[in-house]
């Protein structure tokens, strides 16, 4: 399966998603990808992209791409389904990524487990000392992404500071 975003520019991203199903655990490699959200198709809000998991089993894994207003190419993989949480969930195979311009894949650095954290007001990947790897409003309008100690990654996007020009969430299972 093909990112829709990534179909904008082959030839910058030709093969790019094979690459990425490299770095997902063994069980999901032959697995199907369905694209269950995108802002292209559903609008932007963080409700609706909520809503559009609810029907799916816990044990669904999810990857987020997104395309920043610069061009950059960048998401998260995580082994469930994104969903508002009191608290971190997700597994030490969640990572994050970044197109710029070669695949780089951040995966989890042991330091703390702070994988995927889900609010009405906002979507976070990553995180520790007050950082986050990669964060999303409740708009799906601004994102930040810092360096943060689960990951240990460098900044995704093209600034600490990014709006979100595409995004889409893909279920494998």
């Amino acid at each position: 399966m093909v990112f829709s975003i990534l179909l904008n520019d082959p030839h910058k991203y030709h093969g790019t998603h094979l690459k990425l199903n490299e770095h997902l655990p063994a069980r999901l490699e032959q697995c199907p990808w369905s694209l269950v959200y995108s802002t292209q198709r559903h609008g932007i809000s963080l409700g609706t992209l909520y809503k559009s998991m609810g029907g799916m089993d816990c044990s669904t894994s999810t990857l987020t791409v997104i395309r920043d207003n610069c061009g950059q190419v960048f998401g998260a993989f995580c082994p469930t389904t994104l969903r508002i949480s009191l608290s971190y969930y997700g597994t030490g195979h969640t990572f994050l990524f970044s197109f710029s311009p070669q695949l780089q894949v951040y995966e989890w650095k042991f330091s703390n487990s702070f994988f995927v954290k889900g609010s009405p007001d906002y979507l976070a990947f990553g995180g520790g000392g007050g950082l986050f790897g990669l964060w999303l409003d409740d708009g799906l309008i601004r994102g930040q992404s810092q360096r943060c100690d689960t990951f240990d990654n460098d900044v995704l996007s093209s600034s600490d500071d990014f709006l979100i020009n595409d995004l889409e969430v893909w279920a494998i299972s």
